[in-house]
This record gives C-alpha cells, sequence and structure tokens, in this order.
C-alpha cells in the first residue's frame, strides 16, 4: 500500500498538483508533501521552461 500511495503522490506532484492540495488529498501536511516531494517540483520546473520559446 505505501508503494502506491508514493506512486499516487508522485504523480500528482509531476502533473503540476499543489502541494496543499496532494496533502489533503493525502492526509498528511503539506510541510511532509514538500519535504518528502518537493525534488519532484524542480523536474516540472524545468520541462515547462524548456519549452518556452525565446523570440
Amino acid at each position: 500500500m505505501y508503494s502506491l500511495r508514493h506512486t499516487a503522490i508522485s504523480e500528482m506532484i509531476l502533473a503540476g498538483m499543489g502541494s496543499y492540495i496532494v496533502a489533503n488529498l493525502a492526509g498528511t501536511s503539506d510541510a511532509m508533501i514538500e519535504q518528502n516531494y518537493g525534488h519532484l517540483k524542480h523536474s516540472v520546473l524545468i520541462s515547462k521552461l524548456d519549452r518556452v520559446v525565446m523570440l
């Protein structure tokens, strides 16, 4: 069950869902989500920046 929960939280963060919403859905605190899954937001940010076209 832990692996399923971890995967679901990771996928939600990677999809761009806010950590507050993910925390509410997972039944935990926003601080715990940021502490354990915050590094995933970096990859989302990088992928979004890669799509920016500079004219």
